[in-house]
């Protein structure tokens, strides 16, 4: 029936219920366990992401996108260190928690790991600028002004605390 379709819809479209149905998958195997961190991790994300692009909701799109940042550096780190986790005990169910728990909206940890990224990377930029890695760059704004001094790790730390105050 539409009725039942569309129920279905809706329940798919929220990524909170088909996170919390991959939690059963804590309990399995391994291989059955790495399967549901695949689901998790991409699957999940990507219908969810392609649901956001069709809202106009853009907080809705904005954390999608927060999601993705976080969750590439996260894979790229863990995929330089597979063969290493592949000894600790239990790791791809604490892989699967943590996909979890960027996901659901009531921890919003997706969130949470992009602000802290953006300050890390802020800061860094700053101590890059001040041992001199950066250099001040001149921008004139018209052909009768003088240059304007910018300084590039200031304002993107300048930046990163308006983000923290929101």
């Amino acid at each position: 029936t539409p009725e039942k379709a569309s129920e279905i819809k809706l329940a798919l479209s929220d990524p909170g219920f088909l996170v919390a149905f991959a939690a059963v998958f804590l309990i399995t195997p391994e291989i059955i366990t790495r399967g549901a961190c695949l689901f998790v991790e991409l699957v999940s994300p990507i219908y969810a992401s392609m649901y956001s692009y069709a809202n106009e909701d853009i907080s809705l799109k904005k954390k999608w996108l927060q999601f993705w940042v976080v969750s590439g550096l996260m894979l790229l780190i863990l995929d330089q260190v597979r063969d290493l986790t592949s000894y600790i005990p239990l790791w791809t169910r604490l892989e699967l928690l943590v996909s979890i728990s960027l996901q659901i909206p009531y921890f919003n940890g997706a969130s949470r790991a992009y602000k802290e990224l953006d300050t890390l990377f802020a800061k860094g930029r700053a101590l890059a600028n001040r041992i001199g890695i950066f250099r001040k760059v001149s921008i004139v704004h018209s052909e009768n002004s003088e240059p304007n001094e910018v300084n590039d790790a200031d304002e993107v730390a300048q930046v990163s605390d308006e983000r923290k105050n929101q």
